[in-house]
């Protein structure tokens, strides 16, 4: 995290994270980044162990790519992020679905996405979206192999999409090519 602190004390505008071949680098942190330059974060094979993403601080950054992440935060925010792109096997928490608040959000993918359906906040200026869930949870398998009728293992694939909050379709009612 220094180095990432160090990073944004240099005024830089496109900030790259990447663990090298195999490794995962993890990055912990619970207060916002602050920059008023950062425009871009690409993120792969990062942990990152906060409870929200929160760029509040980051007035102009309008790119979050995320690659082979694990993310247990249970929000990200920005009021001013565009582009926004999830993608790789991504994995969320088991037990919650992030919430994904963007509201200057013009592109988003997710790709591959593992874990609960995130819950996507009013996007007004949506234009294009890809959506790719992957599987509920690691083991999915066990649930729709072994279960019959209801089943109660909270992060298999039967408890992705949430009908009484309008998990996806809420957020995604602006956009003009959705995948």
């Amino acid at each position: 995290m220094r180095l990432i602190e160090y990073a944004l004390k240099c005024q830089v505008k496109d900030l790259l994270v990447r663990a090298v071949q195999t490794e995962v680098y993890t990055l912990t942190f619970d207060a916002p980044l602050i920059s008023q330059h950062l425009k871009t974060i690409e993120l792969e094979r990062v942990n990152l162990e906060c409870s929200a993403l929160n760029f509040s601080g980051c007035p102009a950054l309008e790119g979050l790519k995320m690659t082979h992440c694990w993310a247990y935060a249970h929000k990200i925010s920005s009021e001013s992020l565009k582009y926004l792109c999830i993608t790789g096997f991504c994995s969320v928490l088991d037990d919650s679905h992030m919430r994904i608040s963007t509201p200057a959000l013009v592109s988003l993918q997710l790709d591959d996405f593992h874990g609960l359906t995130p819950y996507l906040e009013n996007m007004p200026f949506l234009v294009t979206a890809y959506v790719r869930l992957g599987k509920g949870c690691f083991d999915f398998t066990f649930c729709n192999l072994n279960m019959e009728g209801d089943c109660d293992v909270p992060c298999c694939g039967c408890h992705t999409y949430l009908v009484d909050e309008g998990v996806l379709l809420s957020g995604l009612t602006h956009a003009v090519n959705l995948e």
